[in-house]
């Protein structure tokens, strides 16, 4: 651990951009392409604790119901700024590792905008399912072509 601002110094200069030092300080070293997206599991904890906990309060938002949601939204603009390094070059069933924290970050948001009763929260609520739900779709319309295209190539 002693050479990691060094590592993190060359892996970044090598990629250029800040989202491989986050990366290597995330993980203490460089993750393979088809592993970086199961940094999105970072969204998981702060989702499903906030849910267990606001469902065990009868969906009364507290401090702790908010300092779930402050630390999933960190979580998820941490996820965000990784993106560059999220991306890959096809599609592969390893990509379904999104589709919980989507739904559990989604499930999260929906509860919080309803316990906050937010002006327009029908319409917050409404915009978060279409994204969950685009989301999802995209990633089984992805598996069902990448299906057939290995269906068609073997």
């Amino acid at each position: 651990m002693g050479n990691l601002p060094s590592t993190c110094e060359r892996d970044g200069a090598r990629h250029g951009d800040r989202g491989a030092q986050s990366t290597v300080r995330l993980t203490g070293g460089p993750l393979p392409g088809p592993a970086r997206p199961a940094l999105t599991v970072l969204t998981i904890p702060p989702a499903t604790g906030g849910i267990a906990w606001t469902a065990a309060h009868k969906g009364v938002f507290d401090a702790v119901g908010y300092g779930f949601a402050g630390t999933l939204l960190f979580t998820v603009l941490l996820v965000v700024f990784l993106i560059p390094e999220l991306r890959q070059p096809s599609f592969h069933p390893g990509l379904w590792i999104f589709s919980f924290p989507v739904a559990a970050s989604s499930n999260f948001t929906i509860r919080w905008i309803h316990a906050s009763a937010l002006r327009g929260g029908p319409v917050l609520t409404g915009i978060v399912l279409v994204g969950a739900t685009l989301a999802l779709g995209l990633l089984a319309t992805a598996t069902l072509r990448h299906r057939a295209w290995r269906a068609l190539a073997g």
